[in-house]
C-alpha cells in the first residue's frame, strides 16, 4: 500500500460516519434528516448500526436521551444546527396520549434542540440561584445502580426533571407524547435556570393549602 493510499484510509477511518450509517433508515424516509442529526449529536445512538426507528421509546430510554441532549446543549454542540422543514410524519399528527416511536422522537427533539440552543441565554460566568418554581425531585429507589441511575441522578441534581415527572419511574412503560413534551419542557427550564438568576424583588403569594410561590415584580412599598 502506497503512502498516499494509507493516508486516504486513515482519513476515511477518522471521518464522521455519514447518514448512511443508519442502514435501516431509507434515504427518502420522512425522518431521515433528523435521525442522522440526532445520531451525529450523540443524543440517540445506534444499536449495531441500526436506528430501529419504529420501536417505541420507553421512559427508561427517555432518561438517557434527555440527559445526553441536555449535556450536548450545555456543551454548545448545537451551534451549527439548522431547523429543518416540518415533516409529514406521525410526529405532526399523532395522538399525544399514544406511544412515541424513535422516529417521532428524533424529529420532535431535533427541532426542539435547534430552537432551544438559539434561545438559551449565554452563561454570565456568575453563580446563579435556582428558581423557586423548579421543585427539586427526590431520587427514586429504583434503579438502584448502573448507568440508568447515573443519568437519572444527573437530571435530578440539575433540576432537568421536576417532582412528579414520569421519567422518575425510569421503567419499561412506553413513553407518550404528553410525557415527552413534559420531559423536554422541564429540561429547557433547568437549562435556562442555570444561566439566569431569580429577581431580587418578588411578591410572595400563597396557593390554596399554604404552598407559596413567587411573582416577579417589585414588592409594594409600605
Amino acid at each position: 500500500m502506497t503512502a498516499a493510499r494509507r493516508a486516504l484510509v486513515l482519513l476515511a477511518a477518522l471521518a464522521p460516519l455519514p447518514a448512511a450509517a443508519q442502514r435501516d433508515v431509507p434515504a427518502g424516509h420522512w425522518a431521515a434528516e433528523p435521525v442522522a442529526a440526532m445520531v451525529r449529536l450523540g443524543v440517540m445512538p445506534l444499536t449495531g448500526g441500526r436506528f430501529n426507528g419504529s420501536a417505541r421509546v420507553t421512559r427508561a430510554q427517555m432518561v438517557g436521551i434527555v440527559s445526553r441532549m441536555a449535556r450536548s446543549l450545555e456543551a454548545g454542540k448545537w451551534a451549527g444546527e439548522r431547523p429543518q422543514s416540518p415533516s409529514t410524519g406521525k410526529v405532526d399528527k399523532g395522538p399525544l396520549k399514544g406511544p412515541v416511536t424513535r422516529y417521532d422522537l428524533a424529529a420532535a427533539a431535533y427541532r426542539i434542540g435547534v430552537f432551544t440552543a438559539r434561545a438559551l441565554p449565554a452563561f454570565s460566568g456568575k453563580a446563579t440561584s435556582v428558581s423557586e418554581a423548579l421543585v427539586r425531585a427526590a431520587m427514586p429507589a429504583k434503579p438502584a445502580a448502573g448507568p440508568l441511575r447515573t443519568e437519572l441522578a444527573f437530571l435530578v441534581a440539575n433540576r432537568f426533571v421536576h417532582k412528579g415527572s414520569p421519567l422518575l419511574k425510569a421503567d419499561a412503560q412506553p413513553l407518550t407524547g404528553l410525557e415527552a413534551s413534559r420531559a423536554f419542557a422541564e429540561m429547557i427550564g433547568g437549562l435556562n435556570a442555570r444561566r439566569t438568576d431569580e429577581p431580587e424583588k418578588r411578591i410572595q403569594l400563597e396557593r390554596p393549602g399554604g404552598d407559596a410561590h413567587t411573582h416577579e415584580q417589585d414588592r409594594p412599598k409600605p
